[in-house]
């Protein structure tokens, strides 16, 4: 029981650190479009769009943004 309690935790532990990697790797593309565009002032820059998620529709959200500051 002992081993199955610890696979169990071992599986969890991973789920939740696929989860966060999954949420994390999106936000800081984003992020580092937005210092990029802040430190050169180059509104030529354009997040690449690489999904149709939430994550996809934020950056197609930012992309139009900047078109609409441009």
């Amino acid at each position: 029981q002992l081993f199955l309690l610890f696979i169990a935790i071992a599986g969890t532990l991973w789920a939740a650190w696929a989860v966060l990697r999954s949420i994390q790797k999106p936000l800081l593309k984003l992020q580092k479009a937005m210092q990029q565009i802040a430190i050169s002032r180059d509104l030529t820059y354009r997040v690449p769009v690489l999904s149709q998620d939430e994550f996809g529709q934020t950056a197609l959200a930012f992309n139009g943004l900047v078109d609409n500051i441009q």
